[in-house]
């Protein structure tokens, strides 16, 4: 942590370290570093997401305004009945091909996919 090799004064330091593993343990808590164990997304016609997960039944999931792109990255926020669910994606968590289309999807048709017509 960089806040220890500066000049700042030692309760400055503690918060600052403090705060950092609070940012690290929500972090893992709200299961945005895959600790969901997620193999599969895809989005069905009615622009619902099936989300298939290690050693779980398959869950229909209804993408959130939060979901971002960013540079490289993909925030996906997701909601079902019960459950929601973050993830972050990077470029190198799935082929190029699979990459283009999911920003493709977002950029293009997001309103679609957050407001479908039942």
């Amino acid at each position: 942590m960089a806040c220890w090799l500066n000049a700042l004064a030692f309760p400055a330091q503690v918060m600052l370290s403090v705060f950092v593993i609070l940012m690290i343990a929500h972090t893992v808590h709200i299961g945005a570093l895959n600790v969901a164990q997620v193999k599969k997304i895809r989005c069905m016609e009615n622009a619902d997401w099936l989300i298939e997960r290690n050693h779980v039944k398959p869950h229909v999931y209804r993408l959130k305004e939060t979901t971002r792109l960013l540079g490289p990255l993909i925030f996906l926020h997701f909601q079902s009945d019960t459950k929601t669910l973050y993830l972050a994606l990077g470029s190198d968590s799935m082929t190029n091909e699979e990459n283009r289309k999911l920003r493709v999807a977002l950029k293009v048709y997001k309103n679609q996919l957050l407001n479908p017509k039942v």
